[in-house]
């Protein structure tokens, strides 16, 4: 005689499910996604309310397996996601889960959107404009660490600024 399988009330939707796992908390994915969000007006961010990755999209796991909200958010409303391709933002809020705010794309498209909307986080503190200006203290003879507590960033980044390993479009 086979052992009964465990019984248990989906909290989000309260339908009853049977599940081999001891301790399952939603009956599907899309439970376990939307007990996290709270849709609100089309033109608005949904925020996950879930735990975050370090970045601050929203992340959570179903039966094992970590997904990232906003991909499951892509894929509740239009269906599956090709593995190359990423899940973008129009909205720039990595907690964002609106499916009208998110996008396909590829990552060579997801780094020009980063650059285009000025989110890299290792140039953020410094503008264009600031560039030429730290290349020209440098070459005068100004130290890179006096440079670098000029504009208050680490003196790394303005190391990196010299060598063009970043900020390599401005001369």
């Amino acid at each position: 005689m086979s052992k009964p399988k465990p019984f248990f009330v989906c909290p989000h939707c309260k339908r009853p499910f049977f599940c081999k796992s001891y301790h399952p908390k939603w009956c599907s994915l899309a439970c376990a996604f939307w007990s996290r969000v709270t849709p609100t007006k089309n033109d608005e961010c949904w925020p996950w309310t879930g735990s975050k990755h370090v970045f601050g999209y929203g992340e959570f796991k179903f039966n094992g397996k970590l997904y990232r909200s906003h991909r499951v958010a892509y894929e509740l409303k239009f269906g599956n996601i090709l593995p190359q391709m990423k899940v973008l933002h129009h909205c720039d809020n990595p907690s964002c889960c609106n499916p009208e705010h998110l996008y396909l794309g590829l990552q060579d498209q997801n780094m020009s959107d980063m650059a285009t909307r000025n989110r890299n986080t290792k140039n953020r503190k410094l503008t264009p404009d600031d560039i030429p200006i730290i290349r020209e203290l440098s070459s005068s003879g100004v130290p890179k660490l006096q440079i670098a507590k000029k504009f208050h960033v680490a003196f790394s980044q303005i190391a990196s600024v010299l060598s063009h390993r970043t900020w390599k479009h401005i001369p």
